[in-house]
């Protein structure tokens, strides 16, 4: 029997149907919050990678795993838990927070500082079985630091003030076809934001050659560790360990913000799931 292992961030839904270590199927959809979608949008979500897998695949499934941005209030769990019920009705269904998932596919059983460096950004203390304290998660109005959304909102801010080079600022233009209005638009008038801004992080990391763009790269992480990996007391006593796509890409910016913090850093990884497939041969209910 499998088990269902869903990833969810702000951005991208990744599902994998795993048994034994192995996966059986892979499908990626969009994103799913629960603070920023209407419960049909999320059903259609689910529904969507229902239609993609195979039915000999999926009538294999006899429980879910759901690490999920939003999810650590418990009335987003109850809610999640529910909606994947109506879809995909399995006995066993356990929902948590995305930066649970980190927990358990960077650091498994012993104690270490997680982080999540994606669309969004969050950091936490793990005890090796339980998230006993977490950095102030803001969101990316207000925080967020290191996030694909707070590099790509900084780096607009920078642009429009006129601080980059001609070189950068007119190949900014030129790849996203992008003025002084259509900013100021994308921003405030037209949905999703967040998206918008994370979408630079790859023209960005194109760019960290160049001394400018590292330099602004630089102060961006050293936000985030000032912030999120600081305001744990005793951070020294543990090892930093990162999940997500800009951790990952940015990872040479962030090992040296590290240095100049006195953080230890240890595993940066792209995704998540390799390691909880990995853990279903391991451990087949970490439920």
């Amino acid at each position: 029997m499998a088990t269902l292992i869903i990833d969810a961030g702000s951005t991208k839904t990744e599902w994998c149907v795993a048994a034994d270590g192995k996966v059986l199927h892979r499908f990626v959809s969009i994103g799913i919050n629960p603070n920023y979608h209407e419960d049909s949008d999320i059903v259609a979500n689910i529904e969507s990678f229902v239609s993609d897998c195979p039915k000999g695949i999926y009538d294999e499934i006899e429980s879910i795993l759901y690490y999920g941005a939003g999810c650590a209030a418990e009335a987003n769990k109850a809610r999640m838990t529910t909606l994947l019920r109506r879809s995909v009705p399995v006995a066993h269904i356990t929902v948590d927070s995305d930066l649970m998932g980190a927990c358990r596919s960077l650091c498994e059983s012993q104690p270490g500082i997680a982080a999540i460096l994606g669309t969004g950004a969050a950091a936490c203390l793990y005890d090796g079985s339980h998230i006993v304290s977490r950095a102030p998660s803001l969101g990316f109005m207000l925080g967020d630091e290191g996030s694909g959304t707070h590099l790509g909102k900084m780096f607009l801010t920078d642009y429009l003030l006129g601080k980059f080079p001609k070189d950068i600022a007119n190949d900014f233009e030129n790849e996203f076809s992008i003025d002084t209005a259509t900013v100021i638009r994308k921003i405030y008038r037209e949905p999703a934001p967040n998206r918008f801004m994370a979408s630079l992080a790859p023209f960005i990391a194109a760019r960290l050659h160049k001394p400018e763009i590292w330099a602004f790269c630089k102060s961006c992480f050293d936000t985030f560790f000032k912030n999120q990996i600081l305001y744990f007391s005793e951070y020294q006593k543990y090892t930093l360990n990162i999940i997500g796509s800009v951790g990952f890409h940015f990872q040479e910016v962030i090992r040296e913000c590290a240095v100049e913090n006195n953080v230890t850093v240890g595993v940066i990884n792209a995704s998540p799931m390799p390691a909880l497939v990995r853990q279903t041969k391991i451990n087949k209910s970490i439920q």
